[in-house]
């Protein structure tokens, strides 16, 4: 387990970089929950095999378990099935100084 700079999220004086190490926090949990569930055999979320009406339905019954990540990753899903070529810009886009902090400054844990 690394060691982190910081424990609490308050301890960031500067709102933006509480922004993108909140989002990198949060996706890293996201991206593990996704890959849990990948090797219990669950797919198809991307490619049509899982309706939206079927994601629509699992992210209501999930919001009734109350577990975020669960919710946010539901979301991620359904946004991707109707926005299929993005409408933000992509990773390869964001400024090097955002990359390196988050990689720098966030643990995967």
């Amino acid at each position: 387990m690394s060691r982190r700079l910081y424990e609490d999220i308050a301890d960031f004086a500067d709102d933006r970089v509480a922004d993108l190490v909140g989002v990198a926090r949060f996706s890293n949990a996201m991206k593990r929950k996704l890959a849990k569930k990948r090797q219990e055999g669950y797919a198809g979320w991307n490619d049509g095999r899982c309706s939206i009406t079927r994601l629509r339905a699992l992210l209501t019954s999930h919001i009734k378990k109350r577990d975020p990540v669960d919710i946010a990753n539901f979301c991620m899903m359904i946004w991707n099935r109707e926005h299929p070529t993005g409408t933000v810009r992509s990773p390869a886009r964001i400024k090097y100084q955002d990359r390196d902090f988050i990689s720098a400054k966030v643990s995967e844990d």
